[in-house]
C-alpha cells in the first residue's frame, strides 16, 4: 500500500541531496588537513591506511571544566527529561498489531550468542572474538525492527527494504569518516585486534560499521511508535510563529515522506525553520552556523587537544547549515513551530544505541577504549561519563544522513496485515 505521502520527488531535490552530502563529506576530509597544514604537521601521519591512532599527548583531568561542561550538558538534557517523563498526554498502552516476528526471535538469539562468544574467553574461539560485533549488532538490528512491526504493522527493515539496505554501505562509509577524524584527535583507539594487512583490516572494519545508522535509525523508529514519546515533543516550546505541523498517522509512526525519511514540517520558501513574519533570518543563521562549523573542522586540525568536541559538533552543524541556506528542511526544521520528535526522538535513540555499544564492548576481547582530555574520570564501563554527551549531536548527525539516504530511494509505504 503506497502511502499517501509518497507521491515521488522532484529530481533536482534528489541531486541537491546528494550533493549536500558530497560537499560535507569534502569538507570534513579537508578542513582538519588544511588546519594541521597550517600548523606544519607533515600529512602523511593522517592518510596512513590501516589507521595507526596518533601519539596525541591529551590534558589531565580538569575540575572546572569538568563541571562547566556537566552543567552545560544538563541545561541541554534536562527539560526533555522533564518533559518526557512529566508529560501526561498519552493514552495508555498501546496493543500489538502483529506477533513478534520469528526473524526478531532469530535476531534475539544471534545477539545473545554474539554477546556471549564476544566476552568468553574460549580458546577454541581464537579469532574469532574479533569478529562478534557484527552478528552482536545484527541481532539488535532485527530485535529492533521486529518490535517496531509488532506495534505498528511496519517497520524500516519491512516497509522500506531497499533503503534500509541502502543504509549499510552508507553507514561502513560514514564511520570511516570518524575514525579518520580520530586521527587528528586520537580519542579512542582499539586493542585485542588481530594483526591486519590494509586489505583485511578495511574489511574487518566495515563491516560492523555498516550497522550505525540503521541501527539508529530504526531505534528512533521504534521510540516514535510510543504515544507518550511522540505526543511529549509533537507540540512543545516553539521558538518562532509557524503553521501547524501535520500530525503523525494514528499508529504513531513518523509519515515518512519520501523526500526526507523523517517527520517534516511544511516548507516555507526561503526558510525551513520560520515564516516570513520576521524574526531572524534563516540564510544568516545558515551562514553562520556553516562557517563556525568549517572553522572548527579546521581548528581540530591546528588544536585537537581543545577542539576534540568539534569532531561531533562541527558535521551536523555542517550538514544542517547546508541545507538551511537552500531553504531545504532538515531534522531541526520543526523546532522552530515547537514540533520537536525529530530532533529528540534522533538523540534518545543514539544514546540508546551508545549505551549498548559501550555496554557491550566492555567485556569484549577486542575492543576500543577512551583517552578524552580534561573529562578522562568516571568511567561507565569503557567510556568517561561526559563522553556520552558526544552520541546527543551524533544522533542529530545519524538522522540528517540517514533521512537524505532513505529519501534518495523512491520505494512504497508497505503495511503487512494482522495474522
Amino acid at each position: 500500500m503506497r502511502h499517501p505521502g509518497d507521491k515521488g520527488v522532484p529530481e533536482i531535490r534528489r541531486k541537491r541531496n546528494l550533493l549536500d552530502l558530497s560537499l560535507a563529506g569534502a569538507l570534513v576530509l579537508l578542513l582538519p588537513l588544511a588546519g594541521a597544514a597550517a600548523m606544519g604537521k607533515p600529512l602523511a601521519a593522517f592518510l596512513q591506511f590501516p589507521p595507526k591512532t596518533p601519539d596525541v599527548t591529551h590534558a589531565p583531568f580538569s575540575l572546572p571544566v569538568f563541571l562547566g561542561l556537566t552543567l552545560l550538558i544538563l541545561a541541554a538534557t534536562v527539560p526533555l527529561l522533564l518533559r518526557l517523563v512529566s508529560f501526561r498526554g498519552g493514552d495508555g498502552r498501546r496493543k500489538p498489531v502483529l506477533p513478534f516476528p520469528w526473524w526478531g526471535w532469530t535476531g534475539a538469539g544471534l545477539g545473545a550468542a554474539s554477546w556471549i562468544l564476544a566476552w568468553s574467553r574460549f580458546p577454541w574461539l581464537g579469532g574469532f572474538h574479533a569478529h562478534t560485533f557484527t552478528p552482536l549488532w545484527i541481532g539488535f538490528i532485527l530485535v529492533v525492527n521486529a518490535f517496531t512491526a509488532r506495534r505498528t504493522g511496519r517497520c524500516l527493515l519491512l516497509s522500506r527494504t531497499r533503503p534500509f539496505l541502502l543504509l549499510f554501505p552508507v553507514s561502513a562509509g560514514f564511520w570511516w569518516s570518524f575514525e579518520y577524524l580520530n586521527r587528528f584527535v586520537g580519542n579512542w583507539r582499539y586493542v585485542g585486534e588481530v594483526d591486519f594487512g590494509a586489505v583485511e583490516y578495511f574489511l574487518f572494519a566495515t563491516l560492523p560499521f555498516s550497522t550505525v545508522l540503521p541501527a539508529v535509525l530504526s531505534t528512533r523508529e521504534l521510540l516514535l511508535s510510543y504515544p507518550r514519546f511522540d505526543r511529549a515533543f509533537r507540540e512543545w516550546k516553539p521558538l518562532s510563529p509557524a503553521p501547524p505541523h501535520p500530525v503523525l498517522r494514528a499508529d504513531g509512526v513518523p509519515p515518512m515522506d519520501v523526500a526526507k525519511g523523517a517527520i517534516r514540517a511544511p516548507r516555507r520558501r526561503g526558510t525551513p525553520a520560520a515564516g516570513r513574519g520576521g524574526g531572524t533570518r534563516p540564510g544568516a543563521i545558515g551562514l553562520a552556523a556553516l562557517f563556525l562549523s568549517c572553522a572548527g573542522l579546521v581548528t581540530v586540525g591546528i588544536a585537537p587537544g581543545v577542539a576534540f568536541p568539534l569532531v561531533w559538533v562541527a558535521p551536523p552543524a555542517l550538514l544542517i547549515s547546508l541545507a538551511a541556506l537552500r531553504g531545504e528542511p532538515h531534522i531541526l526544521s520543526g523546532i522552530a513551530s515547537g514540533d520537536w520528535r525529530a530532533a529528540v526522538s534522533s538523540v534518545f535513540a543514539a544514546l540508546l544505541c551508545g549505551f549498548f555499544w559501550e555496554t557491550w564492548n566492555f567485556g569484549s576481547t577486542a575492543k576500543w577504549v577512551y583517552a578524552i582530555p580534561y573529562v578522562d574520570a568516571l568511567h561507565v564501563f569503557e567510556m568517561p561519563l561526559l563522553g556520552y554527551a558526544g552520541y546527543l549531536p551524533f544522533g542529530v548527525l545519524c538522522a540528517g544522513i540517514g533521512d537524505l539516504v532513505v529519501g534518495f530511494v523512491r520505494t512504497e509505504q508497505k503495511t503487512f496485515p494482522v495474522s
